[in-house]
Order: structure tokens, then sequence, then C-alpha cells
């Protein structure tokens, strides 16, 4: 410990021949792949999970509009200081410490399926 307490020695170094049989099992697994001809590109093998991605789009989008908001960025650098806070202003505020009441459940018939 002559460089002092808490420091870690860094990890060893594969050798020769540990690293190229690395190489020869990373080379067979990326020529398997079907973005290996794809620059800077990796296509997911997995299935993505279904909680986290929905399959359909909100009520009262369409996917025209859905892309064309994708396509403007919400950042300050590409936005207005004015246009940037009115975007990513939030639609409900409170001050601090109000008792805020919870929602209550809408009167409207909300439908599951339609029967065609």
């Amino acid at each position: 410990e002559w460089a002092g307490e808490g420091i870690k020695p860094k990890p060893k170094k594969l050798s020769h021949a540990q690293e190229t049989k690395f190489n020869a099992e990373r080379k067979q697994v990326l020529a398997s792949r079907p973005d290996r001809h794809l620059e800077n590109v990796i296509i997911r093998d997995e299935p993505i999970n279904p909680k986290i991605q929905s399959g359909r789009m909100p009520r009262g989008v369409s996917s025209i509009s859905w892309n064309q908001s994708l396509r403007n960025p919400i950042g300050p650098e590409w936005n207005t200081s004015y246009s940037f806070s009115k975007v990513t202003q939030p639609k409900i505020t409170a001050k601090v410490g109000q008792n805020i009441e919870p929602l209550k459940k809408s009167e409207k018939k909300i439908l599951t399926k339609r029967s065609f």
C-alpha cells in the first residue's frame, strides 16, 4: 500500500491467449447480428417489455401529430425562454403546504369496447 489507503489495484490484463479467444468469440457473435453492416446502430434482439410500451396511441392523438411533436425539440437550447417555460409549465400549480383534494370520479360513461 505504498500509494496510499483506499487505492485499489488495477485489474490484470488478459493474457495473449485469453485475448485472442475473447476476440474470436466476439467476432463470431458480431457476425451473427442483424446490425453487423450498420455502423453505430444496435438492433434489439429481445422484445420490449409490454408494461413499458403501449400498443396503441393515446386517445385524441393521431400518428401524424405524434410524429410531428417528436420532431420538434423542447429543450431551452432550441427554443426561446418564453416558449420553453410555456411548454414545460405544469397545468396545475399549488403552493407549498397546500392540501390537494383527490380527483372525483366523473359521471361520464367510459366505453371499454366498441361494438360494430
